[in-house]
């Protein structure tokens, strides 16, 4: 009797650890399935399977990580950094959450915050460009110019073909003027991604500051060719001909620019304009 009694507790033990591996494996699939969403840009698909897996397994670390990074692309940052928080929670090793979290406190306009956890995630991955870069665009948005470039440099030294921080780091440049070193770090950004448009209009910007406009405007009608929505560069290359003396294509760039400014100005009054977050790496 008393055999048959262990033999029951221990087939009861056994269909629980199944029941608790059908459990996880359920929840990477539905982890899986949010970064693939993630990947398509599904934001709100991404959204909801990460959900699952957290309520598949609670304590996931990744899943809360990647639904605050959806949330984070979607504007919902109070939510994003809730998320990010409670990755960290169960797993305060986890670089990639802390990496995150900077940059969602980073769109909310908390710097200091932002610079703390980057700080924190270069603590424990201190090898890795992402991270570098990272806290690099926090304090471009403190303004701190000079240690942006020190850690632009530094995501430069850990990964010499990481276009982002030569983009970084030319915008820097650019900011103190230093315009013959952003015009170099650009170009070299340019190389390594010759389809950034936000590239060629810093780099076009920078010309502009040397003087040399007709290389500013060559730029801007490629910004404008990669990315025809972009009222700024309309607006900019419109000077650009105005001060080379190209009156006529200034007007008709001058009067494009306005047709998107004011579409754009539509979009926000209806409230079907997308929060605007300015790409970094994750």
């Amino acid at each position: 009797m008393n055999t048959c009694k262990r033999l029951v507790v221990a087939l009861v033990a056994l269909l629980l650890l199944l029941n608790v591996g059908a459990c996880d494996d359920r929840a990477t699939k539905a982890r899986y399935s949010g970064y693939s969403r993630m990947g398509k840009q599904d934001y709100d698909a991404a959204i909801a399977a990460f959900a699952e897996a957290i309520q598949l397994n609670p304590k996931d670390a990744e899943s809360y990580c990647g639904r605050g990074l959806a949330y984070t692309y979607k504007g919902r940052l109070d939510m994003a950094i809730t998320d990010l928080t409670e990755s960290i929670r169960i797993n305060p090793q986890f670089t990639v959450a802390y990496s995150n979290r900077g940059n969602a406190y980073a769109f909310n306009g908390e710097f200091d915050k932002a610079i703390a956890d980057h700080t924190e995630a270069i603590r424990l991955s201190p090898k890795s460009a992402d991270v570098y870069y990272n806290r690099g665009c926090a304090y471009m948005g403190k303004n701190n110019v000079s240690k942006a470039i020190v850690d632009f440099t530094e995501a430069i030294r850990c990964n010499p073909n990481l276009a982002q921080a030569y983009f970084g780091r030319g915008a820097a440049y650019g900011n103190n003027g230093s315009f013959d070193k952003a015009v170099s770090d650009l170009t070299e950004s340019i190389r390594l991604d010759s389809k950034s448009a936000a590239t060629y209009c810093n780099r076009a910007f920078a010309y502009v500051s040397k003087g040399d406009h007709n290389r500013a405007i060559a730029d801007l009608a490629e910004a404008i060719e990669l990315n025809p929505k972009l009222a700024e560069v309309w607006w900019s290359r419109s000077v650009g001909f105005l001060k080379e003396d190209g009156r006529a294509k200034a007007t008709e760039d001058f009067t494009q620019a306005k047709k998107l400014i004011s579409k754009n100005e539509q979009r926000r009054d209806d409230g079907s304009q997308n929060h605007a977050i300015p790409k970094q790496r994750h």
